[in-house]
């Protein structure tokens, strides 16, 4: 099935209502130090022990990282399929903010519109969270790399795209960037090396944040 927005909308609902709002999901996310990887990504390599030190430290873990990567394999691969092409129009879509999604579930959590966690003018974390927890189950060998390095492509993708539109939360659709912009963004994104792309979440405030250049990553 080819993509649309509604197959969007649909996945996003549902990765959140598995990940984010399932609070026994979040348990496990704590237990496997989840909150906390983008800072000790961040740590590692600004001391110069990444990767070594990184995966010393959450290779006891492994167990509780495991049903953090099959969530996301099994609701991509239900919802979103094999297509690499229609996972990066889901990641684009979110990029945007171009997702209005008016269930209840959304309202109460003031997330009509997906924008990664910058409600209310705060800078992102979860761009960073999710690339170092991409890694960590790289690292430790969970499932298929490939296939991780092609999500953590999308991840990279959707924070250049956030980071320059800047979508607000708000009731009605954000609109969509220029297709020109979309270009200039998935040239400069998609074709990055993974260390290349692994330097970009070492820029500005490091574990947080918007991406200081998105058409120019370094």
């Amino acid at each position: 099935m080819a993509y649309t927005p509604e197959i969007g909308r649909r996945f996003w609902f549902e990765f959140d209502l598995a990940t984010k709002y399932n609070d026994a999901f979040m348990q496990v996310v704590s237990q496997a130090g989840g909150f906390n990887v983008q800072k000790d990504y961040r740590n590692t390599r600004s001391q110069g022990t990444y990767p070594a030190t990184f995966i010393e430290k959450l290779t006891p873990l492994k167990d509780s990282w495991i049903p953090l990567a099959n969530i996301q394999t099994t609701t991509i691969g239900n919802i979103l399929g094999s297509s690499w092409s229609d996972i990066q129009a889901a990641f684009e879509d979110f990029g945007q903010g171009t997702l209005l999604d008016t269930d209840p579930v959304r309202q109460q959590n003031n997330d009509s519109i997906h924008t990664m966690d910058a409600q209310s003018g705060n800078s992102p974390v979860g761009y960073h969270r999710w690339h170092a927890s991409i890694r960590v189950i790289q690292f430790l060998s969970i499932g298929d790399r490939d296939w991780w390095e092609n999500l953590d492509r999308m991840v990279g993708l959707a924070w250049g795209i956030q980071s320059f539109a800047r979508p607000k939360q708000q009731t009605t659709p954000n609109p969509a960037i220029a297709p020109s912009d979309m270009q200039d963004l998935r040239n400069a994104w998609l074709a990055l090396a993974p260390d290349r792309r692994d330097r970009q979440y070492d820029l500005g405030l490091g574990n947080v944040g918007y991406h200081p250049s998105p058409k120019q990553p370094v």
